[in-house]
């Protein structure tokens, strides 16, 4: 089964390239991302436990139906990516709305990160701190601000300030960018949101350098290089940092962040199979449905699938040994949401899915190159990128991220043109 993935992965990974002719399209990169996570599982470093084939059976359907996806969309005649001079141009920022949500976002963030910081300096450690956070911010209403507004906003920050430094030249959105991310930090001890700048910083330069192939040199040019550099700097000793403070091996920490997904997911399997319930997307798609559901409990109404939903990702965050020395929890991968909503059947249409729309997004950028379709593929590059983690859509703040996003960007009128 190794062996068939892996050939699997690498017919995935070179169809994709000679059909794109680049490496940040989907296919190219959830193949790869997968050929990473398998192979690294294979090697069991750190007497990891073995998984069951099962597992691997479900990342084999998984993979090919994710290829299913994005081939039934490749077809779509698009042309060749435009050079962003013109295009870029056609939606702009609303700015009032954008630094008003920006002051509320660092006042709900920093407020939330303030208790940490507390004790930080009386010398508390990071990995203690961070579970002692979550627990009071889901037991507090700042909850609500946090995951309903703060955190989705944060996202759309966070690309916003990628594309107008990178593609703009533009630093207005970036210092303040930075700075909310650190309290989102801090606010919690995880690292996932400098996991997502980083990406976001690394694809978009892939896919402008893919554009710009002439390499013209200028001083714009360089000065975003810098910036780049020094991002890219900040992120990674931000990163080892907090792996540090968290008493963490930094190698050790990153091996079982992108492979302990494999045993942690074939336990969950087991775990999963004495239920047996699905919850028929409930689960894979949580962050969407999360806000409806919230508002029919409050008005008395339950559903017993969504609760469902609920035990099965608490369950997933509890502690489990995937070697004899080795905790691990969360990252069960994006495989195990789509189980769990309708067993193989699920995982096979979920991927499909996933794969239509990745592909979909991945397409209205070639056809369209703007702040707006850039920012949207984007989003599904990170949940490409950490589908060994989870499936992104059972986060809110990562679904909410679509409607601020579109709250903020407004289509350029004549008007506009007219008194720049």
């Amino acid at each position: 089964m190794f062996v068939a993935i892996i050939l699997l992965c690498t017919f995935l990974m070179g169809f994709s390239w000679i059909k794109e002719k680049n490496i940040y399209n989907p296919l190219f990169l959830f193949s790869g991302l997968w050929t990473l996570v398998v192979i690294g599982s294979k090697l069991q470093l750190y007497d990891l436990f073995k998984p069951n084939d099962y597992v691997f059976l479900i990342y084999s359907l998984g993979i090919a139906s994710f290829g299913i996806g994005c081939l039934l969309v490749s077809g779509l005649k698009v042309g060749t990516l435009i050079k962003p001079d013109n295009q870029i141009s056609q939606y702009m920022i609303n700015d009032r709305v954008y630094y008003l949500f920006t002051i509320i976002t660092c006042i709900i963030v920093w407020s939330a990160a303030a208790p940490t910081i507390k004790l930080l300096m009386e010398g508390a450690n990071f990995y203690e701190i961070r579970y002692i956070m979550i627990g009071q911010i889901q037991e507090s209403q700042n909850n609500l601000l946090l995951s309903y507004f703060a955190l989705p906003f944060t996202h759309v920050m966070m690309h916003i300030s990628v594309i107008y430094m990178l593609v703009h030249k533009n630093k207005k959105y970036l210092f303040i960018t930075l700075f909310t991310i650190l309290g989102v930090v801090l606010t919690n001890g995880a690292r996932l949101f400098l996991l997502y700048y980083l990406i976001d910083v690394a694809i978009t330069k892939i896919i402008l350098k893919t554009l710009y192939e002439d390499n013209k040199k200028n001083k714009k040019k360089k000065d975003s290089n810098i910036y780049v550099t020094l991002i890219t700097l900040f992120i990674v000793i931000g990163m080892v940092y907090i792996t540090l403070l968290r008493k963490s091996d930094i190698f050790r920490t990153i091996y079982m962040y992108t492979v302990g997904t494999v045993p942690h997911m074939s336990q969950r399997i087991e775990q999963f199979n004495v239920i047996g319930q699905h919850t028929y997307g409930l689960t894979s798609l949580q962050g969407v449905f999360r806000p409806v559901f919230s508002v029919l409990e409050r008005l008395g109404v339950n559903s017993s699938l969504f609760q469902l939903s609920d035990i099965y990702i608490e369950q997933w965050q509890s502690i489990a040994f995937i070697a004899p020395e080795v905790t691990y929890n969360f990252c069960v991968s994006l495989f195990m949401y789509f189980y769990a909503d309708f067993g193989l059947f699920g995982v096979f249409i979920g991927s499909i899915l996933f794969g239509l729309i990745s592909s979909f997004a991945y397409k209205a950028l070639k056809r369209n190159f703007s702040i707006r379709s850039l920012a949207i593929y984007l989003i599904f590059v990170q949940a490409i990128l950490l589908s060994m983690i989870r499936f992104q859509f059972s986060d809110l703040s990562y679904a909410l991220a679509f409607i601020y996003l579109f709250i903020v960007m407004r289509k350029k009128s004549n008007l506009d043109e007219e008194i720049k």
